[in-house]
């Protein structure tokens, strides 16, 4: 079995060297009009690329890397394949240029081209972008909405659980009311009353109101069925004698008179564990990851961090907004060394007026504890039945998706975008992948968007410019990361092919590059279709001079920049226009500098604009370009 293209980069073998897709007489014949545009060594890059698995362009600057990558797109969308062809690059900008030559070809409508991702700046190719909503826009047929809705119901019932979590962070009244049923709540004020020797007109009161309400379920749904109060207050028809605001009074009484005291339970956990977290906080579900839940739990925990007040707004119920709530035992006053007490779990065969302090610590620490792992363990099983259904989701999308792109002749994206949507390239499995700026891309990012499908791959850059970025200085040393895999090829002996003709600069820059490539020639008559430069008898000399650097962490030298806009002010006087110069800088501090000094100029010249002698209304110093 013949290994494909990405194995055989991956483990260094020579099966993906020349074998030919058909004869150099065919690549003449059919690709005759597109041969005759270009130069001799444009057209042994052309005929190289057709004729090899993985063939390497090398092209200095100026050479027409991109025109030849185009040309080469141009001569392959004559044939018929399976799949569109994959172009991609390092920058955004790039990958709109190239793209914006492939929109010239009259074999390529705008209808057939995609561009991954949504960082286009480009008017053109902009249309033809594809943006995280596709999915949403072009595929949202029945099965994906019933999965969107069931997945949107799940997470609704997620974040009711996320705020059920957050209360039973506080064993507050709410939650006390929860615990007892209608006659365990009546032997507790009954208790209470017995104890403290209440006002018996109020004790009459209070009977009376509970004589008048079903008291089998708990006291907190009673009342919340009656009024709904966040605040305690009632209306005349509600509560026509105020017994019921009584009663509720009174019940926040008795519990506040049997809350153990918060503040000792707070000194023995800075006693016993001074550095360790809350036992139990927040539940920690364990596979709580999707990114809105997870936004949701940090805003809520702000909250937490102050207190009770905001964390349990519900807990409010029947209460004023003047009653003092400080004294409620939170989760995060407990050491981590409690445990829940099953023995306490069991509210109604127990004398709560009878515990101990230190067994009152441990029935809420239970109670809070088991709510919090109860609701932890809902969320993780919501947030399974959400993933699974996400991945259903996105299988489908995925799979319409590439269904419509194999439909298409070109798909471009640069390295980062691709990445990104490695799955759904899979899906579309490209035979054909075409790299502009091969030399900065990564080796590693570079493979990954390879699929085992590809049988022609095509690596175009220039190893002697830019390099592939890697921050870490240890990859680089001792891994080799900023070799790119065009470099690799080349350095370990893989047949590839220089652009050498030139056509972007004047032949006096383009002479100081030959030491960095030997066979580095300009096309006929370059100077020739440029004008003379404005202003100076040469159009490339040397200005030097003894000023010292500041020294500092980034150097900077003052009389140079002034040497420099001395210049900027000479030529925009000859009429050169202050958007088309360009003033690049070695140093960040040196970069400041100039930016500072230009914008300096700049209103100096809009105040005074006959002392420089120019209009202002046309000419903007801001629009000289410092870099």
């Amino acid at each position: 079995e013949k290994m494909n293209i990405k194995n055989a980069l991956l483990y260094g073998t020579s099966e993906l060297i020349n074998e030919p897709y058909s004869s150099d007489e065919a690549i003449l014949e059919k690709g005759k009009d597109i041969l005759k545009l270009m130069e001799k060594s444009q057209r042994k890059a052309f005929m190289y690329a057709m004729s090899n698995k993985v063939s390497v362009i090398q092209g200095p600057p100026g050479t027409g890397k991109t025109y030849v990558g185009a040309k080469i797109v141009e001569y392959l969308l004559n044939y018929s394949w399976p799949a569109p062809i994959l172009v991609l690059t390092y920058k955004n900008h790039a990958l709109d240029e190239f793209l914006k030559h492939l929109l010239s070809l009259k074999q390529l409508p705008a209808s057939k081209l995609l561009r991954i991702g949504s960082k286009c700046k480009d008017e053109v190719v902009k249309e033809c972008t594809l943006t995280g909503d596709f999915s949403i826009h072009k595929y949202k047929g029945p099965y994906q909405r019933h999965v969107r809705d069931k997945i949107d119901e799940l997470e609704d019932k997620v974040r009711g659980l996320f705020e059920d979590l957050y209360r039973y962070q506080v064993f507050s009244f709410g939650f006390f009311l929860s615990l007892l049923d209608g006659r365990g709540y009546l032997e507790f004020i009954q208790t209470y009353m017995e104890r403290h020797e209440q006002d018996n007109a109020m004790y009459s009161n209070i009977m009376e109101v509970i004589s008048t309400i079903d008291m089998t379920d708990g006291l907190y749904d009673v009342v919340m069925g009656v009024g709904n109060k966040l605040q305690g207050r009632f209306t005349a028809q509600e509560d026509p004698h105020g017994h019921l605001t009584d009663l509720l009074n009174f019940c926040y009484d008795a519990f506040t008179c049997w809350l153990p005291d918060r503040s000792k339970l707070q000194d023995m956990k800075s006693y016993i564990s001074p550095n360790a977290r809350t036992a139990g906080q927040f539940g920690e579900p364990k596979h709580v990851s999707r990114d809105d839940l997870e936004n949701e739990m940090r805003e809520r925990k702000g909250a937490e961090n102050s207190g009770t007040k905001g964390v349990h707004e519900k807990d409010h119920v029947f209460l004023h907004q003047s009653r003092d709530t400080s004294g409620w035992v939170e989760m995060k006053d407990f050491p981590t060394t409690y445990r829940i007490n099953p023995q306490l779990l069991y509210v109604k065969n127990i004398d709560l007026w009878d515990l101990e302090e230190h067994r009152k610590y441990q029935l809420i620490f239970s109670h809070l504890k088991t709510k919090i792992d109860q609701t932890s363990l809902e969320i993780e099983k919501f947030m399974s039945s959400i993933a699974k259904l996400q991945k259903q989701w996105d299988e489908k999308v995925n799979s319409d998706k590439a269904q419509y792109i194999r439909t298409l002749k070109v798909v471009g994206a640069t390295i980062t975008g691709a990445s990104l949507q490695s799955d759904l390239l899979q899906r579309v499995n490209p035979e054909i992948v075409i790299v502009e700026e091969a030399a900065e891309i990564l080796e590693p990012s570079l493979l990954t968007c390879l699929n085992s499908n590809v049988k022609r791959l095509i690596l175009i850059g220039d190893h002697e410019q830019l390099k592939p970025s890697v921050e870490v200085y240890d990859l680089r040393r001792t891994f080799n990361f900023d070799v790119s895999l065009l470099e690799r090829l080349i350095k370990v002996g893989y047949p590839f092919k220089t652009l050498r003709r030139q056509a972007r600069m004047r032949t006096e820059f383009a002479s100081m590059l030959l030491d960095i490539y030997p066979h580095y020639c300009n096309l006929p008559d370059i100077d020739a279709k440029r004008e003379p430069f404005t202003g100076f008898t040469q159009n490339r000399w040397w200005w030097d001079h003894n000023f010292e650097e500041v020294r500092g962490r980034s150097p900077c030298n003052h009389q140079e920049a002034g040497m420099v806009f001395a210049i900027v002010l000479y030529l925009i006087m000859c009429g050169v226009k202050p958007g088309s110069i360009t003033v690049l800088a070695a140093y960040l501090g040196q970069l400041k500098l100039l930016r500072d000094i230009r914008n300096d100029l700049d209103r100096q010249v809009l105040c005074s604009p006959d002392l420089f002698n120019w209009d202002t209304n046309t000419l903007n110093l801001r629009e000289v370009e410092v870099r």
